[in-house]
């Protein structure tokens, strides 16, 4: 789903005031835990951490679900985010990017670990470790 400024403007509003959308799941870069077809709820989050799942505005005006990986540390208002399928992060998003968090889909410590090591195999692979 793509939104103009004025659209995601509105959603963001709309959000902060209690409400919630549902979007529909484009892409398998959730996949296993969301999938291509799912519905989504999104509500308002006022602190975000890590593996918290967002929706958030790409510059293309393209809705994208992924996960929080770590806040940046040249930016306090600026995330890294990732899918879970994918090994590159994201474009940095800035909080204002983002529309708001999935509250029924939780990434659990078995996929934790799993994306832990999958990312430490990927280093070792490039000789970064």
């Amino acid at each position: 789903m793509k939104l103009s400024d004025d659209e995601f403007w509105l959603h963001q509003k709309r959000i902060k005031r209690g409400d919630h959308i549902n979007i529909e799941i484009v892409s398998e870069s959730m996949s296993p835990l969301i999938n291509k077809g799912d519905i989504l709820r999104v509500r308002h989050k006022k602190l975000f951490s890590p593996f918290d799942i967002v929706v958030y505005r790409h510059i293309d005006g393209t809705l994208i679900c992924h996960y929080i990986w770590e806040r940046s540390r040249l930016d306090q208002k600026t995330w890294l985010l990732r899918s879970i399928k994918g090994t590159a992060f994201d474009l940095p998003v800035r909080e204002n990017q983002i529309l708001g968090h999935i509250t029924h889909k939780k990434i659990g410590l078995k996929m934790k670990i799993a994306i832990f090591l999958k990312l430490f195999a990927l280093k070792v692979k490039r000789g970064l470790l």
